[in-house]
């Protein structure tokens, strides 16, 4: 039961997280693309420190700059992140960051 428990609550807090990341998405991908590339993240670091960096601190991830997340997260170097490799990538970060 305690594993359940334990099971259950993992599973609340990443879509909690994951609702997060999605609007961060959206808020960055200004031109409704459906993908961000390096400029609309850098854009929103350098517009909106304090609202992404509250959003990264509360998932425990820490990135100094736009470009080390950028490389991080596009995993097969595309160039662009979709919304889901966005959140899996944040939420692969976190579980990371928790590990440490």
């Amino acid at each position: 039961d305690d594993l359940d428990v334990q099971v259950l609550a993992n599973l609340e807090e990443k879509e909690k997280y994951s609702k997060k990341l999605k609007t961060l998405f959206q808020q960055m991908d200004s031109n409704c693309s459906g993908q961000l590339n390096l400029d609309n993240i850098q854009e929103v670091m350098i517009s909106d420190p304090a609202g992404v960096a509250k959003v990264f601190d509360a998932m425990e991830i820490s990135v100094e700059t736009a470009c080390q997340l950028f490389e991080l997260l596009d995993v097969n170097d595309s160039g662009q992140l979709e919304v889901e490799e966005f959140v899996e990538g944040c939420l692969r970060l976190r579980g990371t960051a928790k590990a440490t």
